[in-house]
């Protein structure tokens, strides 16, 4: 059933998939606009509600720092009273104010106001993203925010963790107003600096490997994971060895036997001789085979830790993908039933990785 590769490739088909296209979802936010791929980011991540307009020019307000910081936080929402005789419980937001404020992200005014409406700066933008958001010490400095400055400690983390560059003249600006669809492009930096370790979004790439019979597929991971689906046969291994290690991969961090047809694990015993396996996760089939009792030999060899996949479970190796279990069945009369099937899901783009599930199972 695998075999439609080999009619297709030669060898290889990469796909990688990069900076997702986005639909437009603000009328006044083109795709030609500077910030559109970061304001569209953030609306996919729920840090910005849809609708009619976005306003990029507008200056942002502490307001709009807040909501936006709050929801890409996923803080909690639910009235509360906030103690900002401006902002009572029954404001709107008074719940992410209530959280943002005891999480130290954002401070009141000493005469007891919140100022929800007042512009906020590039110096004030930075204290509360360097607040909100656990960054790395820095060392570059900008000849306008001197030690002593306010926002001095937290322009420097942005800039270490790649949020802020300045401007060409070595300057930060902090005293400039900062506009709605700039502080889009801040707080999307600082989200993919949390969930990724980079402020740029990097690609997932999915090998389809053509080995013949079965099959054999490679995901490397934004945060740089690699999981291998299946090694297809035992004549395949050594040119699944090769083609790993030509990516200069040292370690698998999973290897997934979606079931236990030799086609699909065979050239698996390869792999784990020469590859370091940190986990590997099985459909919990039990198979007499010759090849299915040297894999699960070769694991406990190397010590890998062996996991038995679960039906509806969500797979935790990338913050920025979702993997989800669509199909397994321990217990299947056939092992093309009993077949690990996986959705990976990252940004606007979906893998489907069926194993030899059947058309029963596809429906």
């Amino acid at each position: 059933m695998k075999k439609i590769l080999s009619t297709i490739l030669s060898m290889i088909l990469i796909l990688s998939f990069a900076v997702p296209s986005y639909a437009q979802t603000f009328r006044d936010v083109p795709k030609t606009h500077y910030n559109y791929s970061d304001i569209e980011y953030l609306v996919d991540k729920g840090a910005i509600d849809p609708a009619a307009t976005f306003a990029p020019a507008d200056t942002a307000t502490r307001m709009d720092v807040i909501v936006m910081l709050a929801k890409a936080l996923k803080l909690d929402n639910t009235p509360k009273a906030t103690g900002f005789k401006d902002v009572p419980k029954s404001h709107k937001y008074s719940g992410y104010i209530y959280e943002a404020t005891k999480a130290g992200i954002i401070n009141g005014y000493p005469d007891g106001t919140f100022k929800p409406d007042q512009k906020v700066t590039r110096g004030h933008m930075a204290a509360f993203i360097a607040r909100a958001y656990k960054l790395p010490n820095g060392t570059q400095t900008f000849k306008d925010v001197p030690k002593g400055h306010t926002a001095y400690e937290a322009v420097k983390q942005l800039a270490k963790a790649g949020i802020t560059t300045g401007y060409t003249d070595g300057t930060f600006k902090p005293q400039n107003n900062l506009t709605k669809a700039h502080l889009a492009t801040f707080v999307a930096r600082a989200v993919r600096y949390k969930e990724t370790g980079s402020t740029v979004l990097k690609n997932m790439k999915v090998h389809f490997l053509d080995v013949g019979q079965g099959d054999s597929i490679l995901i490397q991971t934004p945060n740089g994971k690699t999981i291998l689906v299946d090694g297809g046969p035992k004549s395949a291994g050594n040119e699944l060895v090769a083609y790993l290690k030509s990516l200069k991969i040292n370690t698998l961090d999973y290897v997934v036997a979606t079931h236990p047809d030799a086609d699909h694990i065979g050239g698996l015993l390869d792999v784990l001789a020469a590859f370091q396996v940190e986990h590997f996760i099985d459909s919990g089939k039990v198979s007499t085979t010759d090849t299915y009792i040297a894999l699960l030999n070769a694991v406990k060899n190397e010590g890998s830790d062996y996991l038995q996949s679960v039906m509806g479970e969500s797979l935790t190796i990338d913050p920025s993908l979702k993997i989800q279990v669509l199909n397994v069945n321990a217990y299947a009369e056939e092992t093309n039933e009993a077949s690990i099937v996986l959705k990976v899901s990252y940004q606007d783009v979906d893998a489907l990785l069926t194993g030899d599930a059947d058309t029963a199972i596809e429906s």
